[in-house]
């Protein structure tokens, strides 16, 4: 495997130090700690120095607390440096603002997040662990289920086809997406067991709860 240049150059910038360093990667202000299952010393593309974490997934912090420890060399901690950093701020920050919306959730409504469906591949997994460090859910609901977005009915002819074609696939309720009433009151009759209104409009929603 190719090593980036970025190691080369950290290799020669620190050759001129010897002995070991320790490093403290510090929460720079209040929130919950996510994405340590990523911050793997064997992820990086050379030696990185020997790695632990001073906090748990999940763990509420405050500002100053220290997150995780890397000992090793100089060229060790220059290159750590680009493989802890990212995965825990990226899903701790993730983690942090989700929590802060269950925080403010009514008392028997949950919070599904699916937008990491629209994130590139790599950064999926770290938006999840965020939200799961955060107790939110990653999909509609919790369990089995059949979602049939708007493109799906659209290939399938109408919602009632869709629907049909959902609950054939015997795999849990039929989730389906509507932006009226009247929408939400056909695909119930025609099977559906969870009404989506995706039109944004809390008075949508209001009118067809």
């Amino acid at each position: 495997m190719t090593r980036p240049e970025a190691v080369n150059i950290a290799e020669r910038l620190f050759a001129g130090l010897s002995g070991e360093f320790r490093a403290v990667v510090e929460a720079t202000q209040d929130g919950v700690v996510a994405g340590l299952g990523f911050v793997d010393p064997s992820l990086a593309p050379a030696e990185a120095g020997r790695w632990r974490a001073l906090a748990e997934e999940g763990q509420p912090v405050t500002a100053g607390t220290p997150l995780v420890e890397v000992i090793g060399n100089a060229a060790e901690l220059g290159v750590a440096e680009d493989y802890v950093l990212g995965p825990l701020g990226f899903a701790s920050g993730i983690a942090t603002r989700a929590y802060q919306f269950k925080e403010a959730c009514p008392p028997g409504l949950s919070i599904a997040c699916g937008g990491w469906k629209k994130l590139p591949a790599p950064l999926k997994p770290l938006l999840r662990a965020g939200l799961a460090a955060a107790g939110l859910l990653p999909r509609l609901v919790a369990g089995d289920f059949v979602y049939i977005s708007k493109n799906a009915v659209t290939l399938l002819g109408s919602v009632e086809q869709a629907i049909r074609a959902g609950l054939a696939v015997d795999h849990g309720p039929v989730a389906v997406q509507v932006k009226n009433v009247e929408e939400a009151l056909f695909a119930a009759r025609a099977g559906a067991g969870v009404i989506m209104v995706d039109t944004a409009s809390l008075d949508d929603l209001a009118a067809v709860h």
